[in-house]
């Protein structure tokens, strides 16, 4: 059953793709619409996960931003390397024409500068390597998941973003909640991973890890720590209050740039986001803070605005991730009142205001509706 529904992917998405060519015009490019996986999501039973990416790909998300935990492969020092997830993760972006960003984290307790900070920083930068180019061994454009799966539409994964938000991580041994010394170490991590993906794949882009908060002043510290030739694409989490701000969080963030010669090199936002949680939980996070139809209205300004940008300057080939694709909407955590969709158990998802304004915005920009294959509809 599993091949036939393959197959019959497969022949639905030639049948549909001259319809696709004939859609209103394109405005943005492939992949601009993103999303984040994670949160509750990931513990559903499988057939459920694989419901959800129909309706990412049919709300209009092509591209997918996901951990690729460290610590699931690799629970033992020493041990072989486990892809059980990874395989579904790769295989539903892959027979939805969807591009998936792994983000190389959640690192194992035994590898951990500090043991009981989570999701940790590598001690041993060399073991965070050999993670990196065992992904890409397996998954690139010479992997052996294709060969091993010939049916599946090939995919290969060519951009690996490095660990997330390194200036709020336990850098420092002995300090778990130490930032000072981020930069030095978050530069050494990065460039064994450089290496160990470049001697698999040439061609690959290392991502560097989201920055958020004031980005361009950690930017700046990575330069200053000489980061420069470890990367290939920049990333910013402007959780700021509204459109307006996260295009002058993008303008400071070009800025840097600039200075250090790097003018021509992509910016994505890998990060995208508001919670609902105005008069639900205490206002700590600077603004962001705000109703679901406050969520739904900023999305899609912000949407506007910098798919405006992209048109202006495609060759930067932008991506905007929204955060997050599915979260519980209960309990104390801001965050957790951020998804497109409600997700409780025992209850089926529930589609909130930012869902209709994403897909919207998705429809206009992309120029059709989508299919839960990827594809246009005819």
């Amino acid at each position: 059953m599993r091949l036939l529904r393959i197959a019959l992917l497969a022949l639905l998405c030639a049948v549909t793709a001259a319809p696709a060519a004939a859609a209103a015009e394109r405005r943005v490019p492939f992949g601009f619409y993103g999303a984040m996986w994670d949160g509750p999501v990931e513990g559903l039973p499988f057939d459920q996960q694989e419901a959800h990416w129909d309706r990412m790909a049919e709300s209009g998300v092509e591209s997918v931003r996901t951990v690729f935990s460290w610590e699931r492969a690799q629970p033992q020092p020493g041990g072989a390397f486990g892809f059980a997830y990874t395989d579904l993760l790769v295989e539903w972006a892959a027979e939805r024409q969807m591009e998936l960003l792994p983000v190389l984290d959640s690192i194992p307790s035994w590898a951990r500068i500090v043991p009981s900070a989570s999701p940790g920083t590598p001690r041993r930068v060399k073991d965070f390597g050999a993670f990196a180019r065992a992904l890409v061994e397996r998954y690139g454009p010479d992997g052996y998941f294709w060969a091993e799966r010939p049916e599946l539409p090939r995919r290969p994964l060519r951009a690996w973003q490095v660990l997330n938000e390194p200036h709020f991580r336990g850098w420092r041994p002995g300090a778990s909640g130490s930032t000072s010394n981020w930069p030095s170490r978050y530069v050494r991590a990065l460039r064994a991973v450089h290496r160990a993906i470049e001697s698999a794949d040439p061609g690959a882009k290392v991502v560097l890890a989201g920055l958020s908060n004031d980005s361009w002043n950690h930017l700046s510290r990575l330069y200053r720590a000489g980061a420069r030739p470890y990367f290939d694409i920049v990333t910013q989490h402007p959780y700021v209050t509204n459109a307006r701000r996260v295009i002058r969080a993008l303008r400071n963030i070009r800025r840097v740039m600039r200075k250090h010669g790097d003018k021509r090199r992509r910016v994505w936002i890998t990060e995208l986001g508001w919670t609902a949680t105005r008069g639900i939980l205490p206002n700590t996070l600077g603004g962001i803070e705000t109703t679901d139809e406050g969520m739904a209205s900023r999305l899609r300004k912000s949407y506007r605005v910098l798919a405006k940008i992209q048109r202006r300057r495609p060759r930067l080939k932008g991506r905007v991730h929204f955060y997050t694709w599915a979260s519980s909407y209960t309990g104390g955590a801001h965050f957790n009142y951020s998804g497109l969709l409600r997700l409780r158990p025992g209850e089926e998802p529930t589609p909130m205001p930012a869902l209709a304004a994403y897909i919207a915005s998705a429809r206009r920009d992309q120029g059709c509706v989508k299919t839960a294959l990827g594809v246009c509809a005819p």
